[in-house]
């Protein structure tokens, strides 16, 4: 699921009815036909629908995000303290600040905060620039749909100051959406471990100062994105006694 939480109905329904439609439409032998498609998605809609071989209540949604960080946490890369990830992917921008730790054995993971924008991937970037350059452009202006968006904008055939600026605002939006989320990221972890410290009786945890930064997803390879990471972690400032100490971070190689 595309979006931070389940708290978007809109958005949850479409995908929920969209799963139950493709497992439906998994059944069918031979090619399908659109007649096929439109009938498997009227049928999905309905509260009472059935899907062949499985309850409705066997479908569940996860947000990417926190598909993301379990996915992380249970691989061999996955390390004990506070984490950021920023997934560029072709339309859509998540980034989350998580804390992993173990209790009794045992892994937890705890959002501290997480937003995602549906403007600011590199897809929506390529043809912001596109339009930049030529505002009658309608095309991709890739040679092929697998073909990596451009490093930059100075890349493409009659780049101008335009497309630039507009680089830049990308790579300034991203850096506030990076900010932002570390902001208030840092003051749920206050607030958290005050609740901590009276409930231990003035006992105070210290949550690890250094941040783990990973950049990932299809449009991670494009400068911009890691320089507003970059940015966004000079601009950071220390948390105190009982604050999630984030400190200028660096980005994670290899991941």
């Amino acid at each position: 699921l595309t979006a931070k939480s389940h708290d978007d109905p809109t958005k949850r329904d479409a995908f929920r009815t969209a799963m139950l439609a493709g497992w439906d439409l998994s059944w069918i032998a031979g090619d399908l036909q659109l007649d096929d498609v439109l009938k498997a998605v009227e049928l999905a809609r309905d509260p009472g629908f059935i899907p062949h071989g499985i309850t409705s209540d066997a479908v569940n949604l996860i947000p990417e995000v926190a598909a993301e960080v379990v996915g992380y946490a249970r691989s061999a890369q996955g390390q004990y303290g506070p984490h950021l990830m920023v997934d560029v992917g072709a339309t859509t921008l998540d980034a989350c600040l998580f804390l992993l730790s173990e209790i009794e054995g045992e892994l937890r993971y705890a959002f501290l905060d997480t937003d995602v924008r549906i403007d600011l991937g590199a897809f929506r970037l390529h043809l912001a620039r596109r339009k930049a350059i030529d505002p009658s452009s309608h095309g991709l202006g890739l040679p092929s749909p697998l073909h990596p968006v451009p490093a930059s904008a100075n890349e493409y055939p009659g780049s101008n100051d335009h497309a630039l600026k507009l680089d830049e605002r990308f790579k300034d939006a991203t850096r506030d959406m990076v900010r932002q989320v570390s902001a208030r990221a840092k003051r749920k972890a206050r607030r958290d471990l005050m609740a901590q410290v009276e409930n231990r009786g003035g006992f105070e945890v210290q949550l690890p100062g250094d941040i783990r930064v990973m950049l990932c997803g299809g449009g991670s390879g494009i400068p911009l994105y890691e320089n507003a990471i970059s940015e966004a972690g000079e601009l950071v400032t220390c948390g105190g006694a009982t604050g999630l100490m984030l400190k200028p971070f660096s980005i994670l190689p290899g991941l």
